[in-house]
């Protein structure tokens, strides 16, 4: 199973992980557990479990040619987990918001689920590293912010 994410920030991506960083999706959709009518009371969290190789510091980035004859840089995976870190650190008023999509792909590369989310900030960041190993672990969980609906009727 091939798992993609991307994050973009006013529309343009910027970070990119592929099933090379991220060895586990989980979606967690959590409702309010009461009789009342769910208006917007629902959150969805997504949990990313990868790993940080830093032999892949010494890559290069891929070049290529965008729709418009322009070039451009594809981030490198180990870049992306650099800045799935910094996000982490963002505070609320520097704009911590990214919109975001996840697609699942099976073996042969056909698209299985693709969700998109809006408003994603991070929960929680974690890494860890093993000297025996040589690489690294991370874990973050991500959540929509939720907006709360507008209620026309109120005078």
């Amino acid at each position: 199973m091939g798992i993609i994410f991307n994050a973009y920030k006013d529309g343009e991506k910027v970070i990119s992980l592929t099933e090379y960083s991220i060895e586990q999706y989980s979606l967690i959709a959590d409702t309010d557990i009461n009789l009342a009518p769910r208006f917007n009371d629902l959150t969805r969290d997504i949990v990313l479990i990868g790993i940080i190789n830093p032999d892949t510091i010494e890559e290069m980035p891929k070049q290529s040619v965008d729709e418009n004859g322009g070039e451009t840089t594809e981030l490198r995976e180990i870049d992306s987990v650099r800045l799935l870190a910094n996000w982490a650190i963002i505070p609320e008023y520097c704009g911590c918001y990214y919109d975001a999509d996840v697609k699942l792909t099976n073996a042969r590369g056909d698209l299985v689920k693709e969700e998109s989310y809006k408003n994603l900030f991070v929960c929680y960041y974690s890494e860890s590293f093993s000297y025996d190993a040589g690489k690294g672990s991370f874990k973050v969980q991500l959540r929509e912010r939720e907006i709360k609906p507008v209620d026309d009727d109120a005078s």
